[in-house]
């Protein structure tokens, strides 16, 4: 019924008189239901949350976007604050606390829905959830952005087939460089070059990657690599 609070539920689940005498309560109070949500094993909400996906995977197919991207997976953290003096164990800065969520979205047929998520302290980097998020498979496209940069890993997609597309931060050094196209005149592209990113031979990618510019609405340079 996409009820939006405890308390609209508390409210709707009195109108059902039903209810309350199949199950021997006279009322059921927001406060009881917090207390109830709060106790309830977190197997079960992983099972509610995978059969929900089901459902909608059942909902809209399973066809890929394209044939040429085949299906895309979006990879992705946020940080949930938390008060530092209830949540000492998950300090990241000097007056916080917090939780990081990192996502795998699956966008299928113009929708997008979870399809794994890892709860982690808020502290270590993106990059030490990559193993689990990304996953070597020929079929699935990932996207994701900065926080997600090792060019041991990127080595590792390239010789399993997995596909990748992400932004590179200003200062990424270059150590070898083969322009793949003339950038044709008035193309929102600025330089689309095939290029092995590192420092030196021994800081370096071994693999050739694809490094395009390009600008963002506000005029802000973009570096993408695939």
């Amino acid at each position: 019924n996409q009820i939006s609070s405890l308390t609209s539920l508390s409210r709707k689940l009195n109108e059902t008189k039903e209810l309350q005498s199949e199950i021997g309560i006279q009322s059921i109070s927001a406060s009881q239901l917090s207390r109830k949500l709060r106790h309830l094993e977190q197997a079960f909400l992983d099972a509610v949350l995978q059969h929900c996906i089901a459902q909608l995977v059942r909902r809209i197919g399973l066809k890929k976007a394209t044939k040429q991207l085949g299906r895309i997976n979006l990879v992705d953290s946020s940080t949930i604050t938390l008060c530092l003096s209830q949540y000492p164990w998950a300090l990241y800065l000097p007056t916080h606390a917090g939780v990081k969520l990192h996502l795998r979205l699956a966008f299928v047929d113009g929708l997008v829905h979870p399809d794994k998520a890892i709860l982690t302290p808020a502290k270590p980097s993106d990059r030490t959830q990559m193993d689990s998020l990304i996953e070597l498979d020929r079929d699935a496209l990932y996207i994701f952005d900065r926080g997600y940069v090792d060019y041991r890993k990127f080595d590792e997609y390239c010789r399993g087939g997995t596909r990748f597309v992400t932004r590179l931060r200003y200062n990424t050094s270059i150590a070898e460089t083969y322009e793949r196209r003339t950038i044709p005149q008035g193309s929102p592209v600025l330089r689309d070059d095939v290029v092995r990113i590192g420092s030196s031979a021994s800081r370096s990618m071994t693999h050739p990657t694809r490094w395009i510019e390009t600008l963002d609405s506000e005029g802000n340079l973009i570096i993408i690599l695939t």
